[in-house]
C-alpha cells in the first residue's frame, strides 16, 4: 500500500525533524556544559587538596589575581558554542550609551570617575565580558564589575534597578540597569586606571 503525501505533509515533517534536532543540540549543549564543570570542579578539588603547596598556588593565582573568566568563556563558545542563544536587543527608546554616550561632564573621583547626566539615565556595558562582582562598595554605592574580554575590568558603580546575575555574560551595550543621575566608572587594564574618554578612544583604534 502506497503512502501520498503533500507538499504541506512534507513541509510538516520537515520542520519536526528540524526542531528534534535542535532540541536533541541544545540538550547535548547543555549536558557538555554541565559535565564540564564538574570536572573543572573536581579537578580543582584533588588539586588543592593533594598538597599543601598545590593551596598556596591556588589561593595566590585563583583567589588573590584577577581570573581569566572571560577568556575560559570565549574558548568555551569557541569550541561548544552557547547553550541558549541570546535574542539581539531592539533598539531603545532612550539615552544611547557607549560610543555615544551623551552626558553633561565628566569629574575625577579618585581613581574613578563620576559621569553626570542630570537625570535618570539607562546604563550600558562599554564591551562585552563576565559579571564578576555585584555589591555594594565603599563610596561608589551598588557596584557592577565585568572583566571584558579585551582584558580591561570595568567597575559600573551607583547602579540601581538591575536584572543581571553574577557570573553572567553580559554583550556590548547590554542593559546593566539605572543611575538617577550620575554614574561612577573604575576602569583597569594592566594595573592602570583608564578615563572613560581614554578608554573608548582606545576601542576605536
Amino acid at each position: 500500500m502506497n503512502v501520498m503525501f503533500d507538499e504541506n505533509d512534507i513541509t510538516t515533517i520537515k520542520s519536526k525533524a528540524s526542531k528534534n534536532k535542535e532540541e536533541k543540540s541544545f540538550i547535548s549543549k547543555y549536558f557538555t556544559k554541565v559535565l564540564c564543570s564538574i570536572i573543572f570542579v573536581l579537578s580543582s578539588l584533588i588539586f588543592i587538596n593533594s598538597s599543601e603547596n598545590n593551596y598556596l598556588l591556588y589561593k595566590k593565582e585563583v583567589l588573590t589575581k584577577n581570573f581569566p573568566y572571560s577568556k575560559i568563556n570565549n574558548w568555551y563558545v569557541k569550541y561548544f558554542g552557547n547553550v541558549i542563544e541570546t535574542e539581539k536587543k531592539e533598539d531603545v527608546a532612550t539615552m544611547v550609551f557607549s560610543n555615544n554616550l551623551q552626558y553633561e561632564k565628566i569629574e575625577k573621583v579618585g581613581d574613578s570617575e563620576r559621569i553626570v547626566f542630570g537625570q535618570k539615565t539607562i546604563v550600558e556595558s562599554f564591551s562585552s565580558g563576565i559579571v564578576v562582582f555585584m555589591g555594594e562598595k565603599e563610596n561608589l554605592g551598588y557596584t557592577i564589575i565585568i572583566q571584558g574580554v579585551d582584558d580591561v575590568d570595568i567597575w559600573y558603580s551607583n547602579i540601581k534597578n538591575s536584572s543581571i546575575k553574577l557570573y553572567d555574560y553580559i554583550e556590548t551595550n547590554a542593559v546593566l540597569g539605572e543611575v538617577d543621575d550620575n554614574l561612577i566608572v573604575t576602569i583597569v587594564k594592566d594595573n592602570k586606571y583608564l578615563g572613560y574618554e581614554e578608554y573608548i578612544n582606545q576601542t576605536k583604534d
